[in-house]
């Protein structure tokens, strides 16, 4: 029996999803043959092809061509796909490794992962969602997860202090500064806060905090951003160089997906080509009745 195992604390997987530069490089060892399929990705679409046995439906690629037989001719549709892999293969080397850009969560998420699979992968990194493995013992996957977590790994960065003052000159109307010292980093520290500003970087985090970020401006509280953006008693804003307000209503999974962009955040650098979800993205997520019922879930949880 095949035993899967998903890992949320390789961040960097769901990060890795959401590069967008492109670049003409072989990507090492895929279950594709990524050098063929993306190197000619600076020219006609033509050139990106990959034979597969399986991988026969779209998901994270787009089918150039649709055949009745096993060997349909599948062509990545989208550029992250390469510069992903490209920026993947170094660390990866050795290993039997796939990675799947963006898909919604849910039964083509699952479909995505089985495809990937089935063709031979015992390693899949899912664009914006993380890490799976499969083995055929719950040791081995273990052991797997925890090899790619480590080959993966990347230094936290240090942030500067948190501004206790500016951050209770904030509070008030239900918000009061977060307890974990660790989730202060995404305002404190100007790399983090800059990654932070791009957008909600995976699905959970529209899910449990709502779209992005809300930041105060001058000397407004927060309970008085939250009203500006729209979204009062939204469950975290953010006091630029100061820290991070917490709203008393915030559930325990809201609280966890603060800490998980400021993980996140800390570990990013400047350069580092993040693209977020996209508004549209955003807005299936909110209106999905999926994730309706989860939120109300949630609210359930003392």
């Amino acid at each position: 029996m095949v035993r899967f195992q998903t890992d949320l604390r390789v961040w960097l997987a769901s990060m890795l999803a959401v590069l967008t530069t492109t670049s003409g490089a072989p990507a090492a060892t895929m279950v594709e043959d990524a050098a063929l399929a993306c190197g000619g990705l600076a020219g006609s679409l033509d050139a990106m092809r990959i034979d597969s046995a399986t991988l026969q439906t779209p998901s994270q690629l787009a089918v150039s061509e649709r055949a009745p037989t096993p060997a349909a001719r599948i062509a990545p549709g989208n550029p992250a796909f390469c510069d992903a892999t490209e920026r993947l293969a170094a660390s990866l080397t050795g290993l039997n490794w796939t990675f799947a850009p963006y898909v919604r969560p849910g039964a083509s998420l699952g479909r995505t992962m089985v495809e990937h699979l089935r063709a031979g992968a015992n390693i899949v990194l899912l664009g914006k969602h993380g890490l799976v493995v499969a083995a055929d013992s719950v040791v081995e996957a273990e052991r797997l997860r925890g090899e790619v977590s480590r080959r993966l790994a990347r230094t936290v960065r240090t942030a500067p202090n948190i501004d206790r003052e500016a951050l209770r000159r904030a509070q008030g109307g239900g918000y009061a500064a977060a307890e974990d010292d660790e989730l202060h980093a995404m305002a404190t520290d100007p790399i983090s806060l800059a990654a932070a500003r791009r957008g909600s970087l995976y699905p959970d985090h529209v899910v449990f905090l709502g779209p992005g970020i809300i930041e105060t401006e001058g000397t407004e509280t927060a309970a008085d951003a939250a009203r500006r953006a729209g979204r009062p008693d939204a469950p975290m804003v953010v006091v630029p160089g100061a820290g991070v307000l917490l709203h008393s209503t915030a559930t325990s999974s809201a609280r966890a997906l603060a800490r998980c962009l400021a993980d996140v955040a800390c570990r990013l650098a400047s350069d580092d080509p993040v693209s977020p979800l996209s508004p549209a993205d955003e807005a299936q997520l909110l209106n999905w009745d999926a994730e309706k019922y989860r939120r109300s879930l949630d609210q359930r949880v003392p």
